[in-house]
């Protein structure tokens, strides 16, 4: 599958305020994900930064989900988020080897 395409992402503020955008994003993208048979390299990412007011949260879009995040309001392009900052929101977990084919799979490590 090809991943060609742009890494969308979103600012979702604080983890309080960011839960229920979050599980709306989420939820709507099961469905698309699950309309488009499942698509490997097709997934959602997170990360949750710590600031001094709390941890604030990002959504990551990956290529193959860039004409779903265009539907996100507020999403906008960016750039492949570090593996190491960003866990798995929706998606195949195989998409890790997609998607990061210069790392290795979350808990494969030396």
């Amino acid at each position: 599958m090809s991943t060609g395409g742009r890494w969308y992402g979103i600012f979702l503020g604080n983890r309080a305020d960011a839960l229920a955008p979050r599980s709306k994003i989420t939820a709507q993208f099961m469905a698309v994900w699950a309309a488009a048979g499942r698509p490997l390299g097709m997934a959602i990412f997170s990360s949750a930064s710590s600031t001094e007011t709390g941890h604030e949260v990002t959504l990551y879009f990956s290529p193959a989900a860039e004409s779903f995040a265009k539907t996100v309001l507020g999403s906008a392009p960016t750039t492949r988020p570090p593996r190491q900052a960003v866990a798995l929101e929706a998606g195949d977990r195989r998409c890790w080897n997609i998607l990061y084919p210069d790392k290795l799979p979350p808990g494969q490590g030396s």
